[in-house]
């Protein structure tokens, strides 16, 4: 049996050099493939583009929450990416109400709650 995908050359493709987490991908009525997923920038997501799906641009930083804490205290996880017609999306995301304190977070005793946020976006080729 022959392995076809994914290509070896490319695999895992380099989208960013120190995080990315939960890629959502969505092709584009007009060509191509758009990415968003969580990243470590303060009050953004990441995105990336790629023609075939298969090969990806290196990923961008795009804030998402103009003014730092005005609903969520840490912007997190990208969860849906919404064609909206005339290269406009939604983007729905996870957010922490409270400050983040990871090391209680990683041993399962911190007490910070999460809500969902939306940001509507417009990607231009």
């Amino acid at each position: 049996m022959k392995r076809l995908f994914p290509p070896p050359e490319g695999n895992p493709s380099p989208i960013e050099k120190h995080f990315i987490e939960n890629p959502i991908v969505t092709s584009l009525k007009g060509g191509g493939w758009l990415a968003v997923y969580d990243i470590q920038a303060p009050d953004a997501i990441g995105w990336a583009f790629s023609e075939d799906g298969i090969y990806w641009s290196a990923g961008n930083s795009l804030k998402i929450q103009p003014k730092a804490g005005e609903w969520c205290k840490d912007v997190r996880t990208p969860m849906g990416l919404i064609d909206e017609g005339n290269n406009r999306f939604t983007v729905f995301y996870t957010g922490f109400e409270q400050v983040p304190d990871w090391e209680s977070l990683l041993q399962s005793k911190g007490k910070e709650t999460c809500a969902i946020g939306f940001a509507e976006l417009q990607f231009k080729k």
